[in-house]
Parts: C-alpha cells; structure tokens; sequence
C-alpha cells in the first residue's frame, strides 16, 4: 500500500525555479522550510524507523505521478512511502520525494517530508490525524 502527502500546501504560493532551494537548505534562508509545520506529522510519529530506509526524488512530477500511482493526487505529491517487509524479515521504507525545485516552490524542506514518510511507514494513517 501506497501512502501519500495530501497537498494541504496547493493555495501558498511557492518560489520560482532558480531560486534558494529548500529542499536542501534548512533553515538558511527566511523561507526555507516556512511550511513545514503543515506536513509534519504528530510528535508519537517523529521517531527513527526499525529498519532500512531507502530513498529516491523524482525526475519531474509526471514521474512523481508514476511512482506514487494509484494515488490520483500524485502528481501533485510532495512525498510518497511504501512500507514492506523483505524476505529476510527486515521492514524498509520505500520513499520517494518531488524534485527539489517542487519542494522549493511549496516552502517544504525534505527533512520535513522525510519525517512525513517516515511516520507513514511507522503507521501514521493516510487521512493524517493530529
């Protein structure tokens, strides 16, 4: 199963290509990370995950859209994680984020999508309750 970031960030407008990215800059810059708090999810989430984390961006949001399907949101995704466990017994946490000029745009770090993903491989429902 497929969990997603719901875009709660859709009306802030966002910074333009080309400019400071957020994605991977914390907290250098007065807009850099500025909606986090949206995404972020309840603190009983906020933990290290049990396992292997792997991680992956995006080419383009159609490639977003792609590797976070069925979800008809992902193409507009910030995030998207698939919890699964191997055969060996160990639980991963597929993640995959938007490009970091989207991330950029909507004022999101990834660390803060990170800890989205990640509260959802630890069993945050998809309906994000606070």
């Amino acid at each position: 199963m497929r969990l997603f970031i719901a875009m709660a960030l859709a009306a802030f407008s966002g910074a333009a290509h080309g400019e400071v990215n957020c994605a991977t800059v914390i907290g250098s810059y007065k807009d850099c990370g500025a909606n986090n708090y949206y995404i972020l999810p309840p603190q009983e989430y906020i933990r290290s995950y049990p396992g292997k984390i792997i991680e992956n961006t995006a080419e383009d949001m159609q490639h977003m859209a792609f590797v976070c399907a069925p979800n008809p949101m992902a193409a507009v995704s910030l995030g998207c994680a698939t919890p699964y466990v191997h055969s060996s017994g160990e639980k991963r946490c597929y993640i995959w984020f938007a490009p970091d000029w989207y991330l950029n745009s909507k004022k999101v770090t990834i660390d803060a999508v990170r800890k989205h993903e990640i509260a959802h491989c630890l069993g945050w429902p998809q309906t994000h309750p606070r």
